[in-house]
């Protein structure tokens, strides 16, 4: 192996040259601008902190030229960052580290969330710009895997006292993933070897206080997450840090599932804890659990696969890399006795006798299995109901008839109104419907809906009748499996 410095000394010196020489100079702020500065432009980062704030500056002769440089001038202080944290990299030769570290400083500033921007006249060009951007802990620790395992590629050994061997396997894997693919079909079975053999030795634990909760019910349950080497040991401090993804996916709604994404951070120790709550819906969820960086690279890899040994390898290695749970929300809905009351009208306001929307609602649910039962009151009650814009269950009871709820341990009130009416070769209407659940022993709110829908015909008649038939159906297919 040639000649190499420690990359530390020589970089900052190297970043610090580059900075002075590359940056436009900062003029003084237009004396008597309108605008004052706002005081985030004397932010002075600290590039240990969790969140670093990086505050660059550009000009030009638009305000796009001036972002532009703003942008090169964040790009230059990232590198510099990057050169501070970077005495884990070990032993490599000058050129090599820098010119990796500019490329990834370049790549990030173009990601770097705005917090905010400051435009101002500018006495030596048309416009200035100071943008203050957030550089937050898991971005860097990804450049610096990043730079990490670019520079691993270009020597053939770790650095004196930084081997490869004092990594946490998850860490080596991640430095494996978001590196650079070998060209060569050989060289890319290889890597992807020794990757599978990294997933062997990492032991997840994945556990939930809770297997099954009922809807409604907050927090449902907690996830614990540990992220262990071969022997059982979480790893040396920093090194068993994961930014993780847990992807839920639940019961299917109008054609498409239920979904969402809980990203967190394990610890140091490699452990995290994660509430489960907020499901919307009664049924099955699945919970994904995957490195973050992993579901950003995946594809990245398969695009540039062509080999079947290689393409199953891969497939190895993310199935060694997501852990999969299950949790059930209940609901006892079904067997509670509910009432339906919704009001219909049209465009103008008036009542609609017809009941259609309550109709088709209470269709759908018998059909879920619930015991429900349309109730019909009088158009005075309708108009109290419309009028009483907020309720509790002491102004239903206030409202209804006795023998509207008796018997009843829920109710079901809302209204469907036509919003849109238009004529021509078809007619056509929209319907809004608001919907809201009481429990009645309770006394308390349950939830609401609200849903839009939209139908064409030719008889205008059949068609009012269609469309809030329509409507409630539609909203008993999203509230039934909502109530707990």
């Amino acid at each position: 192996m040639g000649r190499s410095v420690h990359i530390v000394p020589l970089l900052l010196w190297g970043v610090l040259l580059l900075m002075i020489s590359s940056c436009a100079t900062i003029p003084p702020l237009i004396r008597g601008d309108t605008e004052p500065p706002p005081p985030w432009i004397e932010t002075v980062y600290d590039p240990s902190a969790p969140v670093v704030h990086l505050v660059a500056f550009g000009n030009g002769e638009t305000r796009r030229e001036a972002q532009q440089r703003a942008q090169a001038d964040a790009a230059v202080q990232i590198a510099y960052l990057l050169s501070r944290r970077a005495g884990q990299l070990g032993t490599y030769s000058q050129r090599n580290a820098q010119d990796i570290l500019d490329a990834t400083a370049e790549h990030r500033s173009a990601d770097l969330s705005v917090e905010e921007r400051w435009f101002f006249p500018d006495n030596h060009v048309a416009w200035g710009v100071f943008t203050l951007l957030h550089y937050e802990e898991p971005m860097i620790q990804e450049d610096l895997a990043q730079v990490h395992a670019q520079l691993s590629g270009a020597v053939s050994t770790f650095g004196s006292g930084d081997s490869g061997a004092e990594l946490h396997p998850l860490q080596r894997v991640q430095l494996a993933m978001i590196g650079r693919i070998p060209a060569g079909q050989d060289e890319q079975q290889a890597l992807l070897h020794v990757m599978l053999q990294d997933t062997q030795e990492i032991i997840w634990s994945v556990s939930l206080d809770h297997e099954q909760f009922p809807l409604g019910e907050s927090p449902g349950t907690r996830m614990h997450v540990t992220i262990a080497g071969a022997s059982g040991d979480t790893g040396k401090p920093d090194q068993a840090e994961a930014r993780m993804v847990a992807h839920i996916r639940g019961p299917f709604v109008d054609g498409a599932p239920v979904e969402r994404n809980i990203v967190f951070t394990t610890s140091s120790s490699g452990t995290a804890s994660v509430e489960i709550a907020g499901l919307p819906l009664a049924g099955d969820y699945t919970i994904v659990i995957t490195p973050e960086w992993l579901l950003r690279h995946r594809d990245r890899w398969e695009e540039v696969l062509v080999g079947r040994d290689e393409t199953e390898t891969l497939q190895e290695i993310l199935a060694a890399l997501t852990v999969r749970r299950r949790v059930e929300v209940t609901s006892n809905a079904a067997m509670v006795p509910t009432a339906v009351i919704i009001t219909d009208r049209d465009i103008a306001g008036n009542l609609i006798p017809h009941n259609d929307s309550s109709r088709g609602l209470v269709q759908i649910l018998r059909d879920q299995g619930f015991r429900v039962e349309q109730r019909i009151v009088s158009p005075a009650i309708h108009r109290e109901l419309l009028q009483q814009q907020v309720r509790t269950v002491a102004d239903l009871y206030d409202i209804l008839p006795f023998d509207v709820i008796a018997g009843m341990e829920r109710l079901i009130i809302g209204t469907a109104e036509i919003v849109e009416f238009s004529e021509g070769d078809r007619y056509s209407l929209r319907i809004q419907l608001r919907a809201e659940g009481y429990d009645l022993l309770r006394e308390r709110h349950l939830g609401d809906i609200r849903i839009e829908e939209r139908v064409s015909g030719g008889d205008p008649h059949t068609l009012i009748r269609t469309g809030f038939l329509s409507a409630g159906r539609q909203a008993a297919r999203r509230f039934g499996p909502r109530l707990p």
